[in-house]
Parts: structure tokens; C-alpha cells; sequence
């Protein structure tokens, strides 16, 4: 996807699965403009026999690696879609997990602005309506509402904000901060956003 380009998300098969709930780890490296992450999906079965479910990630973003019911397996990514093969097999109704890491540089300055005031780094992202698979992992369909848990970790002298309210701010001894905001009333993918400062 073009900087600046707003374009409709890529042709997944979604209507398979729920996600119910996203949990995320996000970590910037600000002078490179690098974004790596981690993503827990958790969701429901909506059809019988499930055993693969579309994700979606700009192929702009590197996938690390990838599991299923917390073991690895396979999986593919191209033209923007993450196939990923489940542990099983599931039926209506019936929950899974699946979790992937992967790091790489979102578009600039579309979803992602990258910015500076008086020396200090500021970074902020705007994914409506079609922005949130260029710098995460997600199902990226606004009717498909899940709640969040998010941990944002940044340089100890800056603050990072996100989407619900602030559970914990952990000083990691490293010259790092981890701030974990939670969303329990379920929200479209698009929403999801952050800003450090």
C-alpha cells in the first residue's frame, strides 16, 4: 500500500471466524521507524470444520513467526493476507488462538506519523478506515468488535497512550517503560491506536 493511499482491505475470507479479544505487544524503534509486535487473536469457530483462518498484514511487514493453540505452525503471507493453519479442527461455536510476531516500517505518513517537538520523538497512528493491517495483525473488519489488552513499550523518557484505560506502567531497568492499557468494551479494528510522546 502507497503512502497516503486509501485503499479497501484485501480480500480475506472472514465471515469463518469471531475474534473476541486481540492482545498486543507493540515495540518502536523510533530513529528507524520500525515497528515489532506481537498479536494473540482469540476467537470462535462461526462455521463446522474450521481449520485455516485469513488474517491480514501488509506484506510491507515482516511475519517472524506464527502458532496455534501456542505451538508453532504453518502459514503463509502474501498479497497482504495471512493464512494461518490452526491446531485442529473446530466447530461452531468453539474457541481458538492463534498468535504471530512481526516487525517492518508502516507507511509513512499514512497509517503512521512519525514526528518530532523540540528534539522529543512523537509517534501516533491513524488507521481508519482500512489502516490497521499496515502496522498489525488483525481481522480487519469493522463489524467485528473484540476487546483489547495492549503493552507499549518505549523509551523510559517518553509516554505511550492507547485505546480503554492505563492498568500498569512497569519500569524495565533497560531505559524502557511498558504501559498496558485495557479495553474491555469491544471495538472495530480501525480504532485501535496509539500515540507515544
Amino acid at each position: 500500500v502507497e503512502p497516503g493511499v486509501w485503499t479497501a482491505a484485501p480480500e480475506a475470507v472472514h465471515d469463518e471466524y469471531d475474534v473476541t479479544h486481540y492482545d498486543i505487544s507493540l515495540s518502536l524503534d523510533i530513529p528507524n521507524q520500525v515497528v515489532t509486535g506481537t498479536v494473540e487473536v482469540n476467537a470462535t469457530a462461526q462455521i463446522a470444520n474450521l481449520s485455516e483462518i485469513d488474517l491480514d498484514l501488509y506484506d510491507a511487514m515482516t511475519v517472524d513467526f506464527v502458532t496455534a493453540g501456542g505451538g508453532p505452525t504453518s502459514y503463509t503471507h502474501a498479497d497482504d493476507i495471512l493464512s494461518v493453519t490452526l491446531d485442529g479442527t473446530y466447530q461452531i461455536g468453539e474457541p481458538f488462538t492463534v498468535a504471530s510476531g512481526y516487525h517492518g516500517t508502516p507507511g509513512n505518513p499514512w497509517p503512521f506519523f512519525w514526528r518530532a517537538h523540540a528534539g522529543v520523538p512523537m509517534v501516533c497512528s491513524y488507521s481508519e478506515p482500512y489502516g490497521s493491517p499496515a502496522w498489525w495483525v488483525c481481522k480487519d473488519d469493522p463489524k467485528d468488535k473484540a476487546t483489547f489488552a495492549i503493552h507499549l513499550t518505549v523509551p523510559d523518557t517518553l509516554l505511550a497512550v492507547s485505546n480503554g484505560l492505563l492498568n500498569s506502567e512497569i519500569n524495565n531497568g533497560n531505559g524502557t517503560k511498558t504501559f498496558e492499557w485495557l479495553h474491555d468494551y469491544p471495538m472495530s479494528p480501525y480504532l485501535f491506536s496509539i500515540a507515544f510522546f
